[in-house]
């Protein structure tokens, strides 16, 4: 893979799952209509009951290239290992099963990635279906997508890069950088954020990650307006985990420079900050000190 010349059949999308039979049906009617197509669609189901197989398995008729992979595992960021691990593609295409994407949405990704053979990872914008709620402040929840392309060679503040709901990365980049850390991410130990670490240590290995408005999904605004703000809550500005450096013992909470962000307390967090930039810390969010450690 040292060319710059990439296609659709070298994209392996991995859609994780549990327990949202119904988002997933939706999830799956879209990726349905990939055009070009990829490589394969890998399903990594989670769930308690059946229902999210039952779904999977129909839309396999469909969808001839479409994986469907049971798991007793929990969490979000197993799901993705496992789904990393089961693929075939050198490029591996990331969303939520409350997503939606658009039908170009494959293609879109693919030309930056073939724009230069410097780029490991593409991300997109998130743009709602305006006639899937009324709520103004959910549908705002629900809408990231900057105007214009960027390209990011160092590291910033991850949420400004982008996130796992519309995520395409180099097989051979994650393999440099390792898997998605299985304490972060809904269903592990701190429940949000595995997919802004990953984007922060790809970032401090020198990967280029380019951002294109063109890539885009839907991402469903299916929470009512108080879970919504305790998901947002949960969320911060993104919690960062860098999991090559900065381990240490704290024995109480540390104040970023700037007073906005805590670390959490935890057996193994950031012992020092770069003196400039609380992404160099390990798992933060803000006002933790609100919050029960």
């Amino acid at each position: 893979m040292s060319g710059a010349s990439f296609s659709a059949g070298q994209v392996s999308v991995i859609v994780c799952t549990r327990n949202r039979a119904a988002l997933l049906d939706r999830c799956l009617a879209r990726l349905a209509d990939l055009d070009p197509r990829p490589l394969e669609i890998v399903v990594v189901d989670q769930s308690d009951g059946e229902e999210s197989g039952a779904v999977a398995r129909r839309y396999q008729a469909r969808i001839p290239e479409l994986r469907w992979l049971c798991t007793s595992t929990r969490g979000l960021s197993r799901a993705r290992n496992l789904g990393v691990q089961e693929a075939r593609g050198d490029i591996l295409a990331f969303t939520d099963d409350d997503c939606l994407v658009r039908r170009d949405w494959v293609g879109a990704a693919v030309r930056v990635f073939s724009s230069s053979p410097e780029v490991a990872a593409v991300t997109g914008g998130s743009l709602p279906e305006a006639s899937d709620c009324a709520d103004a402040r959910i549908l705002a929840a629900a809408t990231w997508h900057p105007a214009e392309a960027r390209r990011f060679t160092q590291p910033v503040d991850p949420s400004m890069v982008g996130g796992g709901f519309n995520l395409s990365l180099r097989r051979d980049w994650l393999n440099r950088v390792g898997s998605f850390d299985p304490e972060l991410g809904a269903g592990g130990r701190f429940r949000s954020a595995e997919d802004t670490d990953l984007i922060h240590r790809l970032l401090r290995r020198g990967a280029v990650i380019c951002y294109d408005p063109e890539v885009v999904v839907a991402h469903l605004p299916w929470r009512n307006g108080e879970t919504q703000s305790n998901v947002e809550w949960e969320y911060g500005p993104n919690v960062v985990y860098d999991s090559t450096q900065f381990r240490g013992e704290l024995e109480s909470s540390v104040k970023s420079p700037d007073n906005t962000h805590v670390l959490r307390k935890t057996g193994k967090v950031a012992d020092a900050f770069d003196g400039t930039s609380p992404v160099e810390a390990t798992y933060y969010v803000p006002h933790l000190a609100q919050a029960p450690m």
